[in-house]
């Protein structure tokens, strides 16, 4: 009987600790929301041709964290995957930051971005073909 007591005893542990998993989870993924947030820095997603596919800004909320929008994106990407980074300069460097892919292009993308991003050092946002990382487009961040 105490050996039963025991398995019992065991497995609801179990059961709680699952349920107490699944609700964390549900609070990770949800969407950011630009509710409060402000803009701090904001550009033009342009091709390599100079033409306007899209508007850049990065939010700040009010818990500090921060938030990657693009509006109104508009890449033919075909086939192709594309990798949006931020970087220290207007071409591909080791000081990039992966912030997504996408296998699709939609019209507007929000993104949280990751702990460890600066402003002051992250000032243009590239999207590049995976896995070549050819530059599709690129915003200067002001």
């Amino acid at each position: 009987m105490k050996k039963l007591t025991i398995i019992v005893a065991f497995l609801s542990c179990g059961f709680v600790s699952c349920k107490k998993d699944i609700t964390q989870t549900a609070v990770e993924g949800e969407t950011p929301a630009l509710e409060n947030a402000v803009i701090i820095a904001a550009g033009t997603l342009t091709l390599a041709s100079e033409i306007n596919v899209g508007q850049v800004k990065i939010y700040q909320q009010k818990n500090g964290k921060y938030l990657l929008s693009i509006d109104k994106m508009n890449l033919k990407a075909g086939s192709k995957s594309l990798v949006i980074k931020l970087s220290s300069s207007n071409a591909v460097s080791y000081s990039s930051i992966k912030i997504c892919s996408v296998n699709n292009v939609p019209g507007n993308i929000l993104h949280e971005l990751p702990s460890n991003f600066d402003l002051t050092v992250f000032k243009y946002l590239l999207v590049l073909s995976e896995p070549t990382e050819e530059i599709i487009a690129r915003a200067e961040l002001n």
